[in-house]
């Protein structure tokens, strides 16, 4: 749970609003559509997509937990 945290850049007493309003800001600034034909980005597009992913993840840990 704590590296679903950091992932998303979130201490561990945040709420499920500031969860919610972060993984939306790492899914908007990774997703793989918005990079596929960017090449001034200074992350790859499998970067882009990997962080994607593992926001993705720390999303789906940190609301699962206890009824979340």
């Amino acid at each position: 749970m704590r590296r679903a945290l950091r992932t998303l850049g979130l201490p561990e007493d945040a709420t499920d609003d500031e969860i919610k309003r972060a993984w939306r800001e790492q899914a908007l600034r990774h997703h793989p559509d918005r990079h596929a034909s960017e090449s001034e980005s200074p992350l790859r597009e499998e970067d882009h997509a990997e962080a994607f992913l593992r926001a993705q993840r720390a999303y789906e840990t940190l609301t699962d937990r206890d009824g979340r």
